[in-house]
This record gives structure tokens, sequence and C-alpha cells, in this order.
């Protein structure tokens, strides 16, 4: 009997238990318990501001490539320009979803840290502030929407900065205490890899613009 006591308490020992912090729901999902169905409601808006510019640039991009594919008279720098114009709508989704992620993660740290009001206007203020930094880039380097490729990869970069900083500063939200760190994984999967995405298939709008104008200049020569 006294062996089989033991051999129970030992295997009952050697069970493993699973950590206490993968048995807690994620914050998001507490801070939004605490939330009523209007001021949720203002959340997701405050937080869809931010991708306003981006749907429009991609509309406006993808249309205005649609448009010059249906010309009759289309030549070899209406073609190249309907390739640029279709990349740079790839690159309104890039940073559409960047902007998304960025509010989405200091959502997450406004609703857990202040109240939802507050939370809310800190919301709406970043929204304001990613248009009009969208709206003074264009003002600058792209008057006259001749430059939309070069516009949209730069915004995408500056709110790839934006989304690893977010990352940094919202890595210490947990119920037990921890520090800040770069999580190297995320940024990897839900910043690089869109990016990378993009960078791609701008390579080979690229390289089938240019043998475009290389045939093109074969063929008069």
């Amino acid at each position: 009997m006294s062996r089989l006591k033991s051999s129970k308490s030992s295997s009952s020992v050697s069970v493993p238990s699973r950590p206490r912090s993968n048995l807690h729901p994620p914050l998001k999902i507490l801070g939004l318990k605490f939330v009523n169905a209007r001021l949720h409601f203002l959340l997701a808006l405050s937080r869809g501001m931010s991708v306003l510019p981006s749907f429009i640039g991609m509309w406006e991009c993808f249309y205005e490539a649609w448009q010059i594919r249906r010309t009759p008279d289309m030549r070899t720098i209406t073609s190249v320009r309907s390739t640029e114009v279709f990349l740079a709508g790839i690159w309104c989704i890039v940073s559409g979803y960047l902007s998304y992620a960025v509010l989405d993660g200091l959502m997450v740290r406004w609703i857990v840290t202040y109240s939802t009001p507050a939370a809310i206007v800190r919301m709406l203020s970043c929204s304001i502030l990613n248009i009009a930094m969208i709206h003074v880039l264009h003002s600058i380097f792209s008057p006259d929407n001749a430059y939309l490729l070069h516009i949209w990869i730069l915004i995408s970069l500056i709110l790839t900065i934006a989304y690893t900083i977010q990352n940094f500063v919202t890595s210490n939200l947990a119920l037990e205490k921890k520090r800040r760190s770069v999580d190297v994984i995320a940024i990897a999967v839900f910043a690089v890899v869109p990016v990378g995405l993009a960078s791609f298939l701008t390579m080979l709008g690229l390289i089938r613009s240019l043998m475009i104008v290389r045939l093109e200049l074969e063929f008069d020569n």
C-alpha cells in the first residue's frame, strides 16, 4: 500500500502544470468587456478613420489605372503610367493596414490605462494626425499626383517605423509586471511581410515597365 501511495504521489507531482499567464484572456478582451455598445462604436469609428486616406488613395489609383487602360491609343508612356498607379494602389493597401495596426495596438494600452472617453479622444487625435501627415506629404512631394508610387512607399515606411515604436511601447501590457522589449516575430509577421510582398510586386511591375520601354526603343531604332 505504501508503494502504491508513493507511486501515486510521484505521478501527481510529475504532471506539468500550465502557466497561469496562459489562462488569462488577452488584455484587449478584458478592456472591451467594460465598454458599452455606444462607446465601442466610437472606438471602432475613431480607429477606422485612420484607414480613410489610404482607402481613398487606393480607389483613386485603381480607378486611374483602369481609365488609362481603357484609352484606345495607349502608348508606352501611358502603359508605364498605368502600372505605376496600380502599384501605388497596392502600397495604399499596405499603408491602410499599418495605420489600422498601429492604432489597434495603442487602443489596447489606452483602454487599459485610461478611461474609455479618454481613449476615444486619443485615438481620434491619432487618426487626425495620420490624415494630416498623409496630406502634408502629398502637398509637399506630389501636389499634382505625379509621384504617387513614391509618396505611398514613403508613407508605408513611416508607418512601419511607427508600428515598431508602438510594439515597443505596448510590450509591457500584461497582468504580470514585465519589462518593455521589441517583439521581433510580431514585427516580422505583421509589418515586414506586407511591406515585403508589396516590394516584390513593385519590383515585378517596374521590371515589366522597363522591358516595355526597352522594347519600344529597340523597335524605334
